[in-house]
């Protein structure tokens, strides 16, 4: 089972949350998805049932881009992003799969999606672990509103920077299931 020293190892960017306090929340919440999963390492995760590439990658990608993104902003428009509130929540954003997925097989990465899963919303499980850890409501917002699935669209520029990184990195990784209307609603 994974500890906190060998979580930070896996995921560095842990690191770049400078608020301790929220860092520990969010190593807290991975260690808890993990005991919960069924999956022997966080690194057999997935990204989906069809797509087997790792999830720890594309989850550092997200937050690599998320920094960058933010960086962007704030050198362009002077616009500062609450750096902590971006990275807990990219950092969880995904962190679900680890419940959301039953493993079938480690070695081939192999999984089906669990009974909470086929359910409920993709990351909804971890937004209520946010809350129950009392993480910041941006945070938890970034979180549930990261995902096609949500029922609205991100509200906050935390919130989209999220959104967009997440789906840039999908397209990169053949995952992109998003097709152009002629029709875009706001």
């Amino acid at each position: 089972m994974t500890d906190a020293s060998s979580l930070i190892e896996l995921l560095p960017e842990l690191a770049w949350i400078a608020d301790d306090e929220t860092r520990a929340r969010c190593v807290e919440i991975w260690l808890t998805l993990h005991r919960e999963s069924n999956f022997p390492a966080i690194s057999d995760v997935p990204v989906s049932p069809t797509l087997t590439y790792s999830h720890v990658i594309h989850n550092r990608s997200v937050v690599h881009m998320a920094r960058a993104t933010a960086d962007i902003v704030q050198e362009f428009h002077n616009v500062t992003v609450n750096r902590d509130h971006l990275y807990a929540a990219a950092l969880l954003q995904d962190a679900a799969k680890l419940v959301e997925f039953d493993c079938l097989d480690p070695s081939s990465r192999k999984v089906v999606h669990s009974d909470l899963g086929r359910r409920f919303q993709h990351s909804l499980y971890v937004a209520h672990l946010a809350f129950s850890a009392h993480l910041d409501l941006d945070i938890i917002e970034a979180i549930v509103d990261h995902t096609y699935s949500s029922s609205r669209f991100p509200r906050t520029l935390i919130g989209k920077i999220l959104y967009y990184t997440d789906q840039i990195d999908m397209a990169a990784l053949g995952g992109d299931n998003w097709k152009k209307t002629g029709m875009i609603w706001r």
